[in-house]
């Protein structure tokens, strides 16, 4: 795991809204900060998104070096990317290249979004 912006630190209890645009592939997920303020943030090229009860997500995969991170997680060596990637050579389709699982925890849901790309806006 990677934290993917230094300066973002999550609220205890962030109130996200997400939109994703079909027709551009590209997801919005807005979030409050600690420190009281709105932060957005730009996922391009969208192949998969998990939506995942806090209740059922093992919080223990947010720790990076001993301390839990409560912002936006970079996965190294995912497994569900392993998995995307498996399968479209298995269906001889396109083979996603440069892409990232990243995680982003609140308070009852924890997004996992599989992108090209995030950006804060």
């Amino acid at each position: 795991m990677r934290q993917v912006f230094q300066d973002v630190v999550l609220d205890d209890a962030p109130v996200e809204s997400y939109v994703f645009d079909a027709s551009s592939g590209s997801a919005r997920l807005d979030v409050d900060l600690a420190d009281e303020r709105r932060a957005s943030f730009i996922f391009e090229g969208v192949i998969g998104v998990h939506q995942v009860p806090s209740v059922e997500f093992d919080r223990g995969r947010l720790y990076i070096d001993g301390v839990y991170c409560r912002s936006v997680v970079e996965v190294q060596d995912s497994e569900w990317i392993a998995t995307i990637v498996t399968a479209a050579k298995a269906q001889g389709g396109p083979v996603p290249t440069k892409i990232q699982h990243y995680i982003v925890p609140s308070d009852d849901w924890v997004w996992e979004i599989v992108a090209r790309d995030c950006r804060r806006e």
